[in-house]
Order: structure tokens, then sequence, then C-alpha cells
């Protein structure tokens, strides 16, 4: 004789809001609208139901990075990457926090690993770009600026023109 087969796992739910949203959906919404402290809070209450989930973590970190919280955002953006180490996307929110903090030695060395999995990343051209900058590596983050800016215009219905003149980046 045979036994049911298994079932699915029963995952928690992400049912937060009375509009039915998911508490990502919400703490994304608060991170579009620079509400930093609605985001925190949110974030924390993912972190506290899903505190096993990568983007849960990597969410908390966003919106300590939005409330210019580093230190902490830098723990949550790590423990992000530890728990999903083939997130190119949480390798690329570990960059930005670690440039953040002025890690820039550590955050070209991140942001490399991370384009070596996502080669089209704009996001993470972008801010290994302000790295190699701030390095003084101006050929490789001219490369980086230019694939951002060209490969990123397209893509957005409007660019705000060229930022960067050439010169180096003072932190």
């Amino acid at each position: 004789t045979f036994s049911e087969p298994p079932t699915e796992p029963q995952l928690p739910s992400y049912e937060a809001g009375d509009l039915g949203e998911s508490s990502a959906d919400r703490v994304l919404d608060a991170l579009r609208r620079k509400q930093p402290n609605e985001a925190i809070e949110l974030a924390s209450r993912l972190v506290a139901q899903l505190p096993f989930d990568p983007d849960s973590h990597m969410a908390m970190a966003e919106a300590l990075l939005l409330g210019r919280r580093f230190a902490e955002a830098l723990a949550h953006a790590r423990r992000g990457v530890s728990l999903d180490p083939f997130n190119t996307a949480a390798w690329t929110i570990l960059g930005i926090v670690l440039v953040k903090t002025q890690e820039y030695d550590e955050a070209k060395q991140i942001l490399d690993l991370a384009l070596d999995k996502a080669p089209g990343a704009c996001r993470t051209h972008w801010v290994r770009a302000f790295a190699n900058l701030t390095l003084g590596h101006l050929e490789q983050g001219f490369d980086d600026y230019e694939y951002g800016y060209i490969v990123g215009g397209r893509r957005m219905r409007s660019t705000m023109g060229r930022r960067w003149r050439g010169e180096p980046v003072k932190s």
C-alpha cells in the first residue's frame, strides 16, 4: 500500500496590510517614497517573520541605508549574502553598503564578484564605477560609468545626463 504523497511545505504568510499587499511590497513602497522610518519598521517585521530569508535581510539593509544607519545595514547585507551566496542583487547591496562605509577596496572586490555572475547588472556597474573612481582607478571607473550610462540610459525612459566630468571623485 502507498501512503499519501508528501504535501508542499507551508510557507509563512506574507499578507500584512489591509489591501492584501505583501510585507515585501510595502517595504519597497516605503523605500520608493523615501520614508526610512516606515521602511525600517516594515523591514524589521519582515525579518522577524522570515529570519532565514535573504530577501528580508536585503530589504532591511536597503531600509537602513535610506535611514543612514550604515553599520546595521552592513550586518543585514552580510547576513543576506551568507543566506544566499548566489544572489547577485544581494552582493550589489553589500557593495553599496561598503561604499557608504568608505570600505572601497572591499566594495570593489564584492562588486567584481557580483559582475562575474551578472555582467549586465547596471546598478552594480554604477556602484563599482564610484568605488573605482574613488580609489583612483580611473580607466576601470570610466568603463563602468560608460556602461551604466549607455546601457542603463537605454533602459530608462529619460536620462538625467552625464554627471561625471572625468576627474577623480573626492569623498
